[in-house]
Formats: structure tokens, sequence, C-alpha cells
């Protein structure tokens, strides 16, 4: 295995693992801590979590694909294109965020209508890393060979599933927090 396909498939196996956890056991993902779980709060943060899951698996898979074709052998304005086609991938993937969202219908005021809001309004901040990394692959790592390349855009689409990430210490509502705690998709797709 190549050193630059070394580097990605550690990535990959990090950012998968993170976003598959808890859904793909046996365990009902929907499970909370307790029996009486509030309707609202559930739906709020299972419908949030699952969102979540969904794009960082779709990073994973874009970054992935565009590094399985990159090779220490790869020429670095090749390694950029592919890396700015995944770029766009994941954009066009971020801009389904707030119609996802808004298809919960979570009709709230309170902590579980804020979540939702909170989770679509953060699709901005996802845009502008993404124009971030756009910027850096067309008009800077002008040095750098295609494995510092790869390098540099895993650590900046980490930051793009950081910051399409709720924070959990926002919300005061004890049944939400117990559904972010308690939902496996809530396990890496939610701040703590």
């Amino acid at each position: 295995m190549r050193p630059v396909r070394a580097l990605a498939a550690v990535a990959l196996v990090t950012a998968l693992a993170a976003s598959a956890c808890g859904s793909d056991g046996g365990a009902d993902p929907d499970a909370g801590s307790g029996g009486g779980a509030d309707p609202v709060a559930h739906q709020a943060a299972a419908g949030v979590c699952r969102i979540l899951v969904a794009f960082d698996r779709t990073v994973a898979v874009e970054v992935n694909d565009a590094s399985h074709q990159i090779t220490a052998d790869t020429d670095p304005d090749r390694t950029r294109a592919l890396l700015l086609e995944a770029t766009e991938d994941v954009r066009a993937a971020t801009r389904f965020l707030p119609q996802r969202y808004a298809a919960l219908s979570i009709r709230d005021d309170g902590d579980a209508g804020r979540l939702v809001a909170d989770a679509s309004e953060a699709t901005a901040a996802v845009e502008e890393q993404l124009d971030a990394i756009q910027a850096e692959l067309t008009s800077g790592l002008d040095d750098e060979d295609s494995r510092a390349i790869l390098s540099a855009v895993f650590i900046d689409m980490e930051k793009v599933q950081s910051l399409a990430q709720p924070d959990q210490g926002d919300y005061a509502d004890p049944a939400l927090v117990d559904q972010l705690d308690t939902l496996a998709d809530c396990e890496h797709t939610i701040s703590r």
C-alpha cells in the first residue's frame, strides 16, 4: 500500500467508524434510556442525528473515492482536481441539509425546535469551510506534494463534519438532552 493510500485508509476508517456507530448494530438506534421518552424530543434528536450520520458518510465516501485515485506519484494538479470534485459533491449534499431538517416538521418553540433550527443554520458555516477548502485547493498548497495536499483536505473535511454538528451544551431540556445522550446515532454527530 502506498503511503498516501495508507494515510487515506486510516483517515477513512476513523471517519466511517465515527459516522457509522450505532447504525449497524443489533441495538435499536431509536432506543433512549427510558421507555417514556418525550416524542418531540425523540423525533428531533433522532431526525437530526440520522441526517448527520448520512452527511458524515457522504463526506467520508467522497474524500475516500478521490483518495483511491491518488498515489505518491499522482501529479499535485491532478490531486487538487480530484479533491475539488469531491468538495463540490460534499457541497451538493450540504445544500440539501436545510430541506432534510425542514422535512422533520418539528414545530416546537423549545429546545427540540431549536436543535433542528441550529442544525439547519450550521450549514452556513459548513459552506464557508467548503469555500476555504476550495480556495486552498485552487490558490494555495502550491509547493505541496500529493500526500500533503490530501492530508490537508482530510483535516479540513473533518472540520466540515464538526461544523455541521449542534452542540449539546446549548440545550437544557432534560428530555432532549437524554435523547442526545442515549441515541446511538447521536454519539458522534453531536458536539459535547
